[in-house]
């Protein structure tokens, strides 16, 4: 059973019967809100308004520091009070109307499920930083869990030596997964231009969110190649393509999922049964995707950033420090390279103003 608590007045929050499987705990300080958080991991926080204005430096403070990480903290207010408690307390997740009906309040704890998911998804990817292929991996089968997508695809921006004009840019086709057809996948690079979807989205930085990949909008810049769905026998057709994004807002990546379906484990074969299964993308998956694949994209950057830096084992063991032929130091303690100065050059050459030293060149 999910465990909401509320910070104030169940009855002056929520209005009608609570949804089945939900129960609510409240509680009226900070401080009783943090102990029922350590003692049952509630995911979703209403906090009246009145609540949060009592205590709201403390509040503040206890979301910067990080132990409401685990949680949601959504505000409650009138309509006519949303915008100015949501610009007295930025840090909110989220805000809700009052009175918050069954309906919204059910959808609302989905959401904190999905959103959660994604924090600790990023976890996961943190533990994957020391393999960069096993970090692509983790990347693209949580996006597709997340939004209950059958397949999908990962691609890397592969930039040229013309850094400024970019004209040599390429897009590297590094990752596919789907769960109804087998996939044959070997690495390959296509040019980087607005003629496929994912080129788009990259060049862009823009989200694509398509309902039939078929049946794409007149003026689109962009083809979808029919192609494999002719050779495998498959059939794409909703589409989601996001933007990986470094910590510079830099794209380095392209996450495509491909037919959501209405339940997780469907099996989409027969190839006639995605008409029936799969189902347009949301503005909620948008949403998870394009959070989870800018962190990804960071991990991603960091991960790359370790491995450049890190020596080779080949490395070390053709390593010898400089001196003798046979790779042993000097007794002398001193390196093979270096030599002593004139004495001159020991002295101190003091800057206009400066008797004691000139200002670093």
């Amino acid at each position: 059973m999910s465990s909401i608590l509320v910070w104030g007045k169940t009855r002056e929050i929520v209005t009608g019967a609570l949804p089945p499987g939900i129960n609510t705990e409240e509680v009226s300080t900070l401080s009783e809100l943090k102990d029922e958080l350590r003692a049952k991991g509630s995911i979703l926080v209403l906090a009246d308004a009145s609540h949060l204005d009592a205590e709201r430096e403390a509040v503040a403070t206890w979301v910067k520091s990080g132990e409401s990480r685990l949680s949601l903290l959504v505000g409650v207010a009138p309509i006519e009070q949303a915008d100015e408690l949501i610009r007295r307390h930025s840090y909110l997740d989220d805000v809700m109307v009052r009175p918050v009906t069954a309906l919204r309040l059910r959808l609302r704890l989905d959401r904190a499920l999905d959103g959660l998911n994604s924090r600790r998804v990023i976890q996961q990817l943190d533990a994957a930083l020391a393999d960069i292929n096993k970090l692509l991996e983790q990347i693209l089968a949580k996006s597709r869990a997340i939004t209950a997508s059958d397949a999908g695809t990962l691609y890397l921006v592969v930039r040229g030596k013309d850094q400024q004009a970019q004209t040599d840019d390429r897009l590297e086709f590094v990752l596919a997964q789907n769960e109804s057809v087998p996939v044959s996948f070997e690495k390959r690079t296509v040019p980087l231009d607005e003629s496929s979807i994912a080129g788009y989205v990259a060049l862009s930085g823009q989200i694509v969110n398509v309902a039939d990949a078929y049946q794409l909008p007149p003026g689109t810049p962009y083809t979808i190649s029919r192609s494999w769905d002719e050779r495998s026998g498959y059939r794409t057709k909703s589409m989601l393509v996001v933007p990986m994004r470094d910590h510079q807002g830099t794209v380095i990546g392209v996450v495509q999922l491909i037919n959501k379906k209405r339940e997780a484990r469907t099996i989409l074969r027969p190839v006639a049964l995605v008409e029936e299964a799969v189902v347009p993308f949301t503005s909620v998956d948008e949403e998870l995707v394009s959070s989870l694949a800018s962190q990804a994209a960071v991990a991603f950057e960091n991960t790359r950033l370790i491995q450049d830096i890190q020596p080779r084992p080949h490395d070390l063991g053709s390593f010898r420090p400089r001196g003798h032929a046979d790779g042993r130091p000097r007794r002398d303690g001193r390196h093979s390279r270096c030599r002593p100065l004139p004495a001159d050059q020991l002295q101190p050459r003091p800057a206009p103003g400066d008797p004691v030293r000139e200002p670093a060149p």
